[in-house]
């Protein structure tokens, strides 16, 4: 293999550090390979020039209209195939983002309560036996790929289909805020509501009251994010950034309020503001259409009730 093909990383250091125009700086560097080897080490010296003069000298426009993010031809994904269970809070996520974005695919029903996602066919696409699963394909590579856990879709979404409606604030801190939101959800709470979680409470003791742990569990987490909530302005119409617009924590707090009802959670003391912001999420149109409710494998929309 080249020499070329193995580097790792790249350093330079300026020495001195320039501190006015006319200064004069050396800007040493080297390469590293994976290993740790230096593979390449070089020295240049020039003058600081004031701000604008090369550009100026050379008769050059500097472009106004760069790109804040690497663009992706949105053509690139397609034939997406969601694989899911109308209740499962972790696939409403993803509904909600891919309604949100207006990004078609084809609804593909698991059904957890049966089992199915056990099913060596299913392993072949999620080796966790979980959902959501993506299936997509890539006119790029020409291969058909899968992708679990929902926030590594929802953020693959944002990124392969950037002019469709953005979940992540282009701001580094509101952006870090609304992950956090998320993140209680899908780290803090999830995980401890799960129905896998409550099987193994189960085997290690037939008598434990899952439904409680979970009920407590749910409880503490609403309560962080209703402080978060409250620290960002949230409301029905401002939504859980408090800007407006909705995110990605709204994407999350949908679902989890709608387990928490499942689990007898008291929602009016422990996370009045995050009640607040529902409603305003729920008065929008793509928000209903991804409803457990409205989705082909859900019980009483089979039955046509």
């Amino acid at each position: 293999m080249p020499v070329s093909s193995q580097i790792l990383n790249f350093s330079t250091l300026q020495l001195p550090a320039p501190k006015q125009d006319g200064d004069t700086v050396i800007m040493a560097g080297h390469a590293e390979t994976a290993d740790g080897v230096r593979v390449g080490f070089g020295e240049v010296q020039g003058t600081v020039l004031p701000a604008g003069s090369f550009v100026e000298a050379h008769g050059l426009e500097v472009p106004t209209d760069l790109p804040l993010k690497r663009k992706v031809p949105e053509q690139r994904f397609f034939n997406l195939k969601l694989y899911n269970y109308w209740r499962s809070s972790c696939s409403w996520r993803v509904r909600l983002a891919l309604a949100a974005k207006g990004i078609p695919y084809q609804y593909v029903a698991v059904n957890l309560l049966q089992k199915k996602q056990q099913d060596p066919e299913f392993g072949t696409k999620n080796s966790m036996l979980q959902v959501p699963t993506l299936e997509f394909e890539d006119s790029t590579t020409g291969r058909t790929s899968t992708l679990s856990q929902s926030m590594a879709i929802i953020e693959f979404l944002e990124e392969a289909f950037p002019s469709r409606k953005q979940l992540f604030p282009d701001d580094p801190g509101l952006r870090a805020t609304v992950r956090q939101m998320a993140e209680v959800v899908n780290s803090g709470i999830q995980p401890l509501q799960n129905l896998g979680t409550a099987d193994r409470l189960s085997q290690i003791d037939s008598s434990y009251d899952t439904k409680k742990f979970a009920s407590i569990s749910i409880s503490f987490g609403l309560e962080s994010l209703e402080a978060l909530a409250i620290g960002a302005g949230a409301s029905a119409h401002k939504f859980m950034a408090g800007t407006g617009e909705v995110t990605v924590a709204d994407i999350y707090l949908l679902p989890q309020l709608y387990n928490a009802r499942r689990f007898d959670v008291d929602l009016e003391k422990h996370c009045p503001t995050l009640l607040n912001v529902e409603v305003g999420l729920k008065a929008l149109a793509w928000a209903h259409a991804a409803d457990p409710s409205n989705q082909p494998d859900c019980p009483e929309a089979s039955a046509g009730l």
